[in-house]
């Protein structure tokens, strides 16, 4: 299986349309591929997601937004980060 990380973009773009942002969170919602997650990227998706600003005009409202969240993670494996 194809591992990635999905930048906070990705997620953005995917509440607020549906072009190729998308295809790759559904593709992560179906196991076609396996998103990776260390403990500083959840935060920031779960800071950004919640934020009003940048969907005023999206498809997906907060509940809706959250509701996203928790399927990704669901499908996600943590990672711990290590610096030399």
């Amino acid at each position: 299986m194809i591992r990635i990380v999905a930048d906070t973009n990705v997620l953005v773009s995917a509440c607020i349309g549906q072009g190729p942002a998308s295809k790759v969170i559904e593709a992560c919602l179906i196991g076609r591929l396996m998103p990776m997650l260390s403990l500083a990227l959840y935060l920031e998706y779960e800071d950004v997601m919640n934020r009003a600003a940048p969907f005023q005009r999206a498809r997906f409202d907060l509940h809706q937004r959250n509701d996203l969240l928790d399927a990704f993670f669901s499908r996600c494996t943590l990672v711990d980060i290590h610096y030399r």
